[in-house]
């Protein structure tokens, strides 16, 4: 049987596993083929990375991709839902989104 996850779970882990894994080859590159002739480089890598992850991503969630945005926005109350700020936002459906994006970086980080 085949289990069917939210959107917004698999685009927060796709997009955060897309940017990290961008990141870590630029930087990976750059040390050990010494490919890259400066910092400019890795962070262009870095910036089509972001683009990329926002990119594919935005339609199955918010694509936030950095708990810090995430974390921003539950105050704010823009996350889609409602969630009182420190009760049950990590556990809601909608707060969980720090933990998708988490897993998504273990993944491309051991992956």
């Amino acid at each position: 049987m085949i289990k069917e996850y939210p959107p917004g779970f698999v685009g927060e882990m796709l997009g955060a596993f897309i940017l990290v894994f961008f990141g870590i080859s630029a930087v990976a590159v750059s040390v050990l083929f010494s490919a890259y002739s400066g910092l400019f480089q890795v962070a262009m890598v870095w910036g089509i990375g972001v683009f990329i992850a926002i990119y594919c991503t935005r339609h199955l969630s918010w694509a936030h991709l950095n708990p810090a945005v995430s974390l921003a926005m539950v105050p704010e109350s823009r996350l889609i839902g409602s969630c009182a700020w420190l009760q049950g936002c990590l556990f809601n459906e909608h707060g969980s989104a720090l933990l998708r994006q988490e897993a998504g970086r273990v993944v491309a980080a051991f992956g």
